[in-house]
């Protein structure tokens, strides 16, 4: 994904999920959600922190990936388990 908080653009069936999207969850709410078996469900985009990864995990994704934060800050992963609230610097570009 490019957000983890990204919404979906409109409803696509008439299921229970329908009134997960109506109750405005976000795209990972709504994967997260799905029967999966043994399939697991991997999320990126927009993870500063690990307090953002950790929410991905509360919120049902197996594992996270991190893309321009850990490029950013090369040392990430071992910052956030050194502290937990430390987040990469900004992007410096949109």
């Amino acid at each position: 994904m490019w957000d983890v908080e990204k919404r979906p653009h409109r409803e696509t069936s008439p299921n229970r999920l329908s009134r997960d999207l109506a109750a405005g969850a976000t795209l990972l709410d709504v994967f997260a959600s799905l029967p999966r078996g043994s399939t697991r469900l991997g999320v990126a985009g927009k993870i500063p922190s690990g307090a953002v990864a950790q929410s991905c995990l509360d919120r049902g994704a197996d594992f996270v990936l991190v893309g321009t934060a850990a490029i950013l800050q090369h040392d990430l992963a071992r910052r956030v388990l050194i502290d937990p609230s430390f987040s990469s610097i900004d992007q410096p570009v949109s």
